[in-house]
């Protein structure tokens, strides 16, 4: 498996890529819980440790951009992780090589769950400076590819994104949840920019939201969106129409991908659904 690493073209070389590349560097390879997208390793160095995502699933990011924002980011203070290359490996995937900063968030408090709501609202409240750093892509297209397989979700989705006056101004992390947070000595990092654009930071906050009801609890939920809201003030009229947007999107990707499920999570999106006016008559 180390010889898959030693080939990597990077764009950004460093002392660590470097290390990497060199035939008698001592590294071990270990695997890391991996999304959707791509593959995720830990690699460590003796006692340091770094991580490892490579694209190669049908996602076919660009990592230099990733790299970038990264940079900006910790720059700009955000609690993210420090990138040390990106390139492309022997079989042409994307990879980003980045700071080991620990392990997913798996249980929560509420001391816990209001720290990392602040994260997100730090994130919705990043200084644009150069705007045309942070890209911005079509909404529909790029978080639902292909559901106009789907006619029922589709058009109702289409009502509903017009309806709620869809804004990209903020950057956003557009997949922000539990596994995209990690923990060490204290310290909360959030991992995974393959989403980071230009966005509306309503339907960023509602996707977090809607993971924490279905997967945590309706209390955990709430904990995590008021003290975003003590942050950033919340319009919970036009909030509605985004929760919405997020429910639609979890059912998509379950029609799709087959989502990670409990024996109670169908029946918390059906609550959702029913409690929701835009959902009314969606089927899961």
């Amino acid at each position: 498996m180390q010889n898959r690493f030693r080939h990597i073209q990077w764009n950004n070389g460093s002392e660590v890529s470097q290390r990497l590349a060199a035939p008698d560097a001592l590294w071990t390879v270990h695997p890391m819980p991996s999304g959707l997208e791509a593959e995720v390793v830990r690699i460590a160095f003796a006692d340091i440790h770094y991580a490892m995502k490579i694209w190669n699933k049908s996602s076919k990011p660009d990592a230099q951009y990733q790299y970038d924002l990264l940079s900006e980011l910790r720059h700009q203070g955000l609690s993210v992780s420090q990138p040390f290359g990106s390139g492309i490996d022997g079989m042409d995937h994307p990879v980003l090589l980045t700071s080991f900063d620990g392990e997913a968030v798996k249980k929560v408090n509420p001391e816990m769950i209001a720290e990392i709501a602040k994260l997100l609202s730090q994130i919705h409240n990043i200084q644009m400076g150069e705007r045309s750093f942070f890209r911005k892509y079509d909404f529909i297209p790029y978080f639902y590819p292909g559901i106009d397989q789907f006619p029922d979700l589709h058009d109702r989705l289409q009502s509903i994104v017009t309806d709620s006056r869809l804004k990209q101004e903020r950057l956003i992390h557009g997949d922000f949840n539990l596994g995209n947070i990690v923990e060490k000595d204290g310290r909360y990092t959030v991992i995974d920019w393959t989403n980071g654009q230009l966005g509306d930071h309503r339907y960023d906050l509602a996707w977090a939201h809607f993971l924490l009801k279905v997967y945590t609890s309706e209390r955990i939920a709430s904990q995590f969106l008021s003290a975003y809201t003590s942050d950033i003030p919340l319009d919970l009229g036009e909030y509605q129409a985004f929760e919405a947007m997020a429910c639609l999107r979890w059912i998509f990707l379950n029609r799709t991908a087959e989502l990670p499920k409990r024996s109670n999570t169908v029946k918390r999106v059906k609550n959702i659904i029913k409690q929701n006016a835009y959902l009314q008559g969606v089927g899961v």
